[in-house]
């Protein structure tokens, strides 16, 4: 009986083959073997539409209608319509192929695909397009002798009118390479002329607004903004004749233009006019002229008070290397150490030179830091001169700036102005800008530190491992030490191989060389009873104190050209005794 069952089995798959080629299988690919990054040109014959399109593709992989006009495609209809292409398609049995059902007989469309092979020979690739199948998710196709049903995304591709395989780009250049916006020209509202003169320029990761005023741009805003102008699209096509029609549509002398460049130099600039609230646009060196309408038309109008950067500095914390500081009668320079977490403070000479270096307090220079970060540049004065808030002399200015990799941010401080809301703020004029900002008084504050406030706890903190020699000396006595390569203070020898270790720098050498200040004075006065204290380092330097008695008694230590009460008054008594 089995065996009998297998017979009639066999027997009907054979004739069901020979009634039908496709009998058995239950999917393949719609173009066996094609590869759609082979493929070279296309051609779309849609009877219901009219449409007669020939698309060809050129040595860079871009996609151009070359038939009926010539002009560049949608790439992602023909990316589109190349996936639809490589979906797989089912066998239609021979009982169902009535051409009333599936109007291959009069198709309504038909596709052809050009594919190059590796070895230099063409394939084509065709498909009659019939009507759509009885559960509404599938439509006919014929190729060759096959008659099949694939997925309605090829209908989809093929139902696309003429225009809409247009590419509707109007600028060909990618918005993150853009450097340069250059607006030029006028609107006109209400009959009233509307300057739009703008330009941009984007140095490394910074923008900067040079014209109608110069002033730092948000780097966000800016580079959402060169996106969004690199995207603009046509709403639709106004006209292809070659030449254009210039005075047609007002373009013959147009409202304003807009200028992108790339990081290569190479600038696309493209014209704008409008006739009865209509707005066209023609691109130099093309013919075709587009109209641009909705949120594209209100990119083209973006307003400098919309792009200026708020933040008063753009440099990572860490990346700090000086915060300057400038008062008419004194300029202060906050310098970070090349390694760790240490500050130095110092100030600016008569000779126009930075001395006097001491030890800052790290906390009191981040604080610093964040005020400059997070207080911003609330707005401008736009129509308002410099001059009126800033004197041109800047050493008669107040500013704090910081400074990075050999560039400066920041700007100089001016006095009180009432904003429209009735806010106190304070007049900013920003590093390279032409127009007075507005800030927060915290910004003013910055100025009103008094300096001692940022100096550090310590005089002067040396390290002892640096260190190669040490003297001690008063007006009458004088003592000298060495440090040896066992990390010992010895007394000098000249035989090496005799070593003395000096046991009375034991108790004293963390208070030398970390010498620490209960308080600072802003004052100098003569010192009594001096002591003086000078460390050779392995690098040649000399670090000098001199520690005394101030009038009232105090323990002072002279560094620097400052002096500070001493936090161990005892030490000064202890240099004296070492000196006996």
């Amino acid at each position: 009986m089995a065996l009998l069952v297998l017979l009639l089995g066999v027997a009907a798959w054979k004739q069901g083959q020979s009634e039908d080629p496709d009998f058995g299988q239950r999917e393949f690919a719609l173009f066996e073997g094609l590869d759609p990054r082979r493929v070279q040109s296309i051609r779309v014959d849609n009877i219901e539409r009219s449409l007669h399109l020939g698309l060809a593709k050129d040595s860079q992989g871009m996609w151009t209608i070359v038939d009926p006009i010539a002009y560049p495609a949608r790439r992602e209809l023909v990316d589109s319509l190349l996936r639809a292409a490589s979906n797989k398609a089912w066998p239609v049995p021979a009982g169902e192929q009535d051409p009333t059902i599936t109007s291959l007989g009069s198709p309504r469309a038909v596709l052809e695909l050009r594919e190059l092979l590796e070895d230099g020979t063409e394939r084509v690739h065709r498909a009659n397009m019939g009507a759509v199948d009885l559960d509404q998710m599938r439509v006919f196709v014929q190729v060759g002798e096959r008659t099949l049903r694939t997925m309605r995304s090829l209908e989809v591709a093929l139902e696309n009118d003429l225009t809409d395989w247009r590419d509707r780009q109007i600028f060909e250049v990618d918005g993150s390479t853009v450097v340069a916006i250059s607006r030029r020209g006028f609107d006109y509202n209400g009959g009233q002329q509307v300057p739009l003169g703008l330009e941009v320029q984007r140095q490394e990761t910074n923008w900067f607004v040079d014209r109608p005023v110069r002033v730092h741009g948000d780097p966000v805003a800016l580079g959402a903004w060169a996106m969004r102008l690199s995207r603009i699209q046509a709403a639709d096509f106004a006209s292809d004749a070659d030449p254009a029609p210039l005075e047609r549509f007002g373009l013959n002398e147009p409202w304003f233009s807009l200028t992108l460049t790339d990081r290569r130099g190479e600038g696309q600039t493209v014209h704008f006019a409008s006739r009865q609230g209509t707005y066209f646009c023609k691109r130099e060196s093309q013919p075709y002229i587009w109209t641009v309408e909705g949120r594209d038309l209100a990119a083209l109008f973006m307003d400098i008070k919309d792009l200026h950067d708020q933040s008063i500095t753009r440099v990572f914390r860490r990346e700090v290397e000086h915060v300057l500081m400038f008062i008419p009668d004194r300029s202060l320079r906050l310098s970070r150490a090349p390694v760790g977490k240490s500050w130095k403070i110092e100030e600016l000479d008569a000779a126009g030179q930075w001395s006097g270096a001491r030890p800052a307090e790290p906390l009191a220079v981040e604080a610093i830091l964040s005020v400059l970060e997070q207080e911003q540049v609330h707005d401008y004065l736009w129509d308002q001169p410099v001059a009126d808030y800033f004197d041109a002399d800047n050493t008669k200015r107040r500013g704090v700036f910081v400074e990075s990799q050999g560039r400066r941010q920041g700007g100089w401080i001016g006095e009180a102005v009432e904003s429209e809301n009735g806010a106190r703020l304070f007049a900013f004029l920003r590093e390279r800008e032409s127009v007075v900002g507005l800030v927060g008084s915290a910004v003013h504050e910055l100025l009103e530190i008094d300096p001692l406030q940022l100096l550090s706890s310590f005089v002067y903190t040396l390290d002892e491992v640096r260190l190669k020699a040490l003297t001690v000396s008063s007006d009458v006595e004088q003592r000298q030490y060495a440090r040896s390569v066992q990390g010992t203070w010895i007394y000098p020898n000249a035989d090496p191989t005799i070593r003395v270790e000096a046991r009375e720098l034991r108790l004293l050498m963390d208070h030398l060389t970390h010498l620490k200040a209960e308080s600072h004075v802003a004052g100098r006065e003569v010192l009594t009873q001096v002591v003086q204290a000078k460390f050779l380092g392995v690098d040649g330097r000399w670090t000098e104190v001199q520690i005394g008695l101030a009038g009232d008694g105090q323990v002072r230590a002279d560094f620097a050209g400052a002096q500070s009460v001493l936090a161990y008054p005892q030490l000064h008594a202890e240099l004296l005794e070492l000196l006996r």
